[in-house]
Parts: C-alpha cells; structure tokens; sequence
C-alpha cells in the first residue's frame, strides 16, 4: 500500500493540467495614444534593451604628434566606433556625442574598436588614429579607457641637413603607389611632417630630391624606405658628399631615420555638450492641443563643465517682467530658479555618479505651463545654447505647436518605435510586428522597408490594403505589417517607406534567440542513489551526470523496484534511444509512466514534492513538436466512478507545454496540496494534445504539433521557465487508468514563426 500511495500521488500531480522624422496631422491631434508612440524619442537603440552590465567607455588619442587643442575638437566629430562579439555588430556610434554615459550589453565577452581622423592617402593635415581593445561584461559596472594610435606612416625631412649654399630651388617628394607629397623649402623649414595611409600590400615609401646643386647644376636623386610601419616616422638627412657626383646626384647622401612614435602627449576626446529631449526628439515639435499636453524635459549633458547655459526666448512662454528674456543658468541667482519654477519651469542638475566629469541639467516644462499657451498659428520656440570651459558650443530649440496651422509637416510615413519592454511579444526569434501611420493621402505604396543591421540590401514590405483604402478618407491611418522568416538572435534596421519618398531615420529591433531543449533526443541516460523507505535503490533518468533538465517519478516507484521511464531502443525518430513511458500498478493501485521538465525534490512521508519548470530564456515559440508513439491500455483500475472512465474503456494519453514566470511547486499531500494550474497567473503560455486512442503507425514514431496559446499577460511578463509535462495515463492521479499503456517520446523542438 505504500507503494501504491507514492505512485498514485505521484500521477495526480502529473496529470492536472513584440523612421524617421515625424510627420503630423489634423487626425493625430484627435488621439492622445497616438501621439504617445509618435512622440517617444528612439534614444539609443539598444540590442540588449536594459541588459545584464553596463560598458562606460572614454576614449584617449595619444600620438606625440598630436599637441593641438583643435586636434581634440575634430577628432571628437569624426570618431567611429563599434562594439561587437564575433561577427556580431552590436553597437555603432558616428562622433563622439553619439556614444552614451553607459551602454547595456549581456554578460559576454566583447570587442571595442575605434577610428578617429581622417584616413588620407596622402596629406600634411590629415592624421588617422586606430584602436582596440577585448571587454567583458559581467553584472555591474565595466570602465573602458579606448586609446586610439595614429596609424599613419609619417615622413618629414630634417630642416637641420638642409644647406641653403648647397641645394638651391629644390623639392623632395616622398610617397607610395597611390599618392605623394612635395616637400619645398617653405614646408621643410616650417618642419612639416607628411601623413600616410599605405595601401593595401604596400610597403615602401619612395623619395625624389630634385634641385640645383652649388655649381648650378641640376640634379635628381631617388631612392625608396622599405618595410615602412604605422606609427613610424621617417626623417630624410641631406648629407652633403664633398666628391662630386659625375652622375648628376648631387653632393648628397641621403639617409633614412626610423622613429617610432612614442606616447608624449595624451588628448582625451570630449564631445561638445549635449542638447537633447529626455523621452522626446528634439528636432521634432511636441505637438498637442490645449489641455492634452504632459509636462516635457530637456536634458544638457556636459562632458566638462559648462561655461554658461543660455535659455533664450522666455517672455513669449511666460511673459514675467521679473525675468529677462534670456537667462544663463550657470551664473543665473537662485531667486531667478524660483521665479522660473513658480511660471512652470523647473531647472536641477547632477553629476553621472559613475563619470563626475559629465555635468547634466534638466529644464523641466510642466504640463501646467503647456497648457496654459494661448493658442497661436506659429509654433513656440525656446532656444538653448551651452558652451563649455573648452569653448565648444551646442544649440538647440525646443518647439511646441498648439494649433492645426502651426504645426510643420515633414514626412509621408510615419515608423513607430518597437518598444520591447512594453510589449515582448512584438518581437520573436523568425518574426516582427512593425506599426506606422500613413499621413499624407498623397503616398504611394506605403509600408516599411527593413534589412539586417549592417547589411546594404533592403527588403519592402507594403501596408496592408485596408489601410490603404482608409486613408482616403481619413487624413492619416495607422498599420501594422508583420516580418517574417527572420533569422534569431540578429539586430534588424527598419524605416517607414513610400516609393516617392526617401526614408531617413531609422529604428532597431533584435529578434529572441531560439531555445533549444537539452537533451530532446533522449540521448543521455544515467542512474543516482536514492533512500527510499525500503531501503536505498538505483533510480534511472534521462540526463547525464546530474539532473538537468528532465525528470520522472522514478524515485517514488523505486521503493517498489518498479521503473516507470526508461531508455528504449525499440521506436526511435533519431540517434540510439527515446524515451518510453510505461504505466504500471503495485498492490492494485495505477500508476501512470511520466516525463516532466523539472526535479523529484523529495518524498514526503508517502508523498511526493516535486518542482515543474526549468530555467528558460524568455523567448515565445508558436508550437512544441515531439516524435510520439502512444499505445493506450484497456481501463482495468477504476477508482473513481465519477470520472466517466470505466472498466473496459480506453486510456488517454497526454502531452502539456506552458511557459511560466516562475517554477511550480509540486506537493501531493492531501494536507498541503499544490498541483499545476494552466490558470495561475503564472503561467503565461499552454498548450497540450489528449489522445484517446492510438498514436503513430504501429512500431514507429509520428510527429504532433502542439500549439501554444499565450495569454495577454505574455505582452508584459517575461517567460523565465519552461513546464513540458508527459503522462502515458490521464487519470493516474485519481487510481483509474490503464497499468498496460505505453508512450514514446523522441526528439522534441520548440517551433519559432
């Protein structure tokens, strides 16, 4: 009886079961939700979303031939700068004010690269700086100091060797297969220094010193450097031979000096200030009637202190006398921050608690003072001007329309942002839905155009017809259109599209990564020691080393010597083995053969505590697909009459998936009870397939499809755990079943679409 409680509590647990620049219109003023996706900055597309760690990077330029304070401001602007795993682009960033105070990435390993100036072939001016270095995130916080080197060969002639008495109207070219540069006196004694990048396979900077020599005679003299280097500098000596060249070369012997360019100075690239809208794009009017507007925030970012911050233009928003119309809010007095804060406008600032250098400001305008804008045919403008203590200026206006006429229209098609967060069924591991709006009725073939992150090619596809017809009689229309066939785990670019319109701005989105479950083949098997109340016994699972994914109730049957799920060669779709899932009786009481993703915690007196679930990785496949051969028996144990089930009927079988925020606590016993509930608020996703009758052709496997349906929960909680639940007999849990069925389970998948 022992035996038959264990395994009857056993069944009963087992057996319950997802651009541009905005253009507005008349429509959109009518509908707040609209404007709330049309007036989301995008803000750095982040693949990560908010990430597991957070890269802070500086970059630093060191060259001993970069000294100017003008050298810091251009490379700043010309800065590029990826951040990658592999063949994986995760992040790029053009000039320096692109790049974030911190920058979400998954734990990982990682590899920063950066390129600053401007690459020449040739040139007196133009330097070419490179740098890499390997990062690894973990939780927290990773500080990265990039330092780029010039990467240029340079080439200088020394001013010293150059004897005016000797070598008259003289030039001195030197350069590669692709370019050169001409050296004459001017730049010779002004010690310049030419900037090369080699091209590819080439090695070897020629030189031609073309003159008169002391006597007036004209001379040529050539030669080549071989096995140049970046970051090397070669110097031309002029020696002077006191014996006359009969050749015509001159009294000159020219020798080669190879410097390498050591770090002697250090620039450290800082960005301009930073003006932008926080939650809001600045180059775009905030647009609403009176009454509809929310309070609005621009935010300064310094990467220095700042000199001075001007906010020109307050007497039209705000029309106190007590104010000026321009204010500098570095020097302003805190009587001047009261009185802008009584009118609705709230100043404050902070320093990056991880980066003290970076000074930020926050000019918050409340939905009061919004509001309360009389109504006017132009938009509202206020404009600020930062400058910092290096001398490097922003400007930026804020604008607000608050009437039809004042509103400034730009594009025909409108993309929205996917935010992930908001909605996590938006975006799968092969699909996507994309929205827009269609605004001007003149559009031709609207949609969205999309490709991989990084690649040249883009792929079309067109708003649905329905919206099309709409917008003929409406003065804008929002669509949707749902990608397909994408590849998992990859970043995608996408823009709103119209074939007489040149898409600009673009949005990101990265697709889920599949999921695949360990051990679906049934492969591995191994044994572990168990104590049972008879004594200890060898248990059988499906696993290698430990139990890491799959389960059975093999511990509470051991006590009784019985296994319920073993390996079996005799029906298999691939590789050596399934799983055979065989019901059983002990002392008159059914037991039901059983597979779950999870662990046999325990035996609880002479019940079972079980836990379902097993860590997954958030991701929403659309079915389980599982090779499965089901045999039912004739009912010949029947414990509850009520069930319907009697003697003599068939047994059913059973199959269940659901995706879970958190495992689910399995206990059998009568005083505590906890079984599985497709209801909880937990679970987020289920599917299942009953049979109740045979499955598969007689001797081998067939696949079944199980579709999974989500609940509206999936939009906004994460799937943290996967349940796969097997039983070869449905009503094992109320002692009525079948103790001769018999299921086979081979090679299961997640399907993604």
């Amino acid at each position: 009886m022992l035996m038959a409680l264990l395994l009857n509590n056993l069944n009963f647990a087992l057996s319950n079961p997802m651009i541009m620049k905005t253009k507005f219109s008349r429509a959109l003023l009518c509908g707040l939700p609209i404007f709330a996706a049309l007036f989301t900055s995008c803000g750095l597309e982040e693949p990560f979303g908010t990430g597991e760690g957070e890269l802070h990077i500086r970059m630093k330029i060191n060259s001993e031939v970069t000294r100017a304070e003008n050298d810091e401001v251009d490379l700043s602007s010309t800065l590029k700068l990826y951040l990658s795993k592999g063949d994986d682009l995760y992040y790029k960033f053009s000039g320096l004010a692109e790049v974030p105070d911190a920058i979400p990435f998954k734990s990982g390993r990682y590899l920063a690269e950066a390129y600053a100036g401007v690459s020449s072939p040739a040139s007196f001016t133009d330097k070419y700086y490179t740098g890499s270095a390997p990062f690894e995130i973990t939780s927290g916080v990773t500080n990265l100091t990039l330092e780029c080197k010039i990467a240029n060969v340079v080439a200088s002639v020394n001013s010293a060797t150059v004897d005016p008495e000797l070598i008259k109207d003289y030039t001195i070219t030197i350069g590669h297969s692709e370019a050169s540069l001409t050296f004459d006196d001017e730049k010779v004694q002004s010690e310049a220094k030419g900037y090369f990048v080699m091209p590819a396979g080439d090695n070897v900077l020629t030189y031609t010193v073309e003159g008169d020599n002391a006597d007036g005679r004209h001379f040529v003299k050539s030669g080549v450097i071989r096995d140049v280097q970046a970051a090397h500098e070669y110097t031309l000596n002029l020696n002077y031979n006191p014996d006359f060249d009969s050749q015509g070369g001159a009294y000159l012997d020219i020798t080669i000096d190879d410097t390498e360019l050591l770090i002697e100075s250090e620039v450290t690239l800082t960005a301009a200030p930073e003006i932008s809208g926080f939650g809001f794009d600045m180059t775009k009017q905030v647009v609403a009637y009176p009454g509809s507007f929310i309070e609005q925030t621009v935010r300064v970012r310094s990467f220095g202190p700042l000199e001075e911050l001007h906010v020109i233009g307050l007497h039209e928003w705000i029309g106190d006398n007590n104010i000026d119309d321009s204010v500098d809010l570095i020097s302003a007095s805190e009587s001047i921050y009261d009185l802008l804060a009584e009118n609705g406008i709230l100043v404050t600032s902070s320093t990056n608690p991880n980066n003290p250098a970076i000074e930020r400001y926050f000019i918050t305008f409340s939905a009061d003072l919004l509001n309360s804008l009389r109504q006017k045919s132009s938009e509202y403008t206020m404009e600020f001007v930062a400058t910092d203590r290096k001398g490097k200026i922003s400007h930026e206006v804020f604008r607000v329309a608050n009437s039809d006429a004042a509103i400034v229209y730009d594009d025909p098609v409108v993309a929205f942002q996917i935010d992930q967060n908001a909605n996590l069924m938006a975006v799968g591991a092969r699909s996507a839905t994309l929205t827009g709006s269609i605004i001007d009725t003149d559009a031709k073939s609207p949609g969205m155009r999309f490709r991989e992150a990084g690649t040249e090619e883009w792929q079309i596809v067109l708003a649905p017809a329905a919206a099309s017809k709409a917008r003929k009689t409406r003065a804008s229309q929002n669509f949707s259109v749902k990608l397909s066939n994408l590849k998992p785990g990859t970043r995608y670019e996408y823009q709103a599209y119209a074939d007489n319109f040149t898409a600009s701005d673009s949005f990101f989105f990265t697709t889920e990564q599949l999921f695949a479950i360990p051990n679906a083949s049934f492969e591995e098997w191994d044994t572990y020691r168990a104590s049972t109340l008879l004594g200890s016994r060898n248990v059988v699972f499906p696993g290698s080393v430990e139990r890491t994914f799959w389960d059975s109730g093999n511990e509470g049957a051991a006590t009784a010597n019985k296994v319920l799920t073993d390996k079996s060669t005799e029906m298999k779709h691939s590789g050596t083995y399934s799983c055979r899932l065989a019901s059983s009786s002990a002392l008159g009481v059914m037991a039901a053969g059983n597979l779950f993703a999870g662990s046999y915690v325990r035996t609880d007196g002479t019940n079972g505590v079980l836990q379902f679930g097993r860590p997954y990785n958030s991701s929403h496949p659309a079915k389980l697909k599982v090779w499965a051969n089901y045999r039912p028996g004739i009912v010949d144990i029947v414990k509850d009459s009520s069930l319907g089930m009697n003697s003599g009927d068939t047994d059913r079988g059973q199959i269940y998936v659901a995706l879970t925020t958190a495992p689910v606590d399995i206990r059998t016993n009568p005083n505590n009870r906890a079984l599985f509930d497709r209801n909880s608020a937990d679970v987020i996703a289920y599917g299942q397939v009953t049979w109740t009758e045979a499955f598969g052709p007689e001797g081998s496997l067939e696949a079944v499809e199980i579709p999974i349906t989500y609940k509206n929960s999936a939009t906004t909680k994460k799937p943290l755990y996967i349940v796969i639940v097997c039983s070869a007999s449905f009503y094992g849990d109320y002692f009525t079943g079948s103790s001769s069925s018999v299921m086979y389970v081979d090679d299961f998948e997640l399907i993604y679409e």
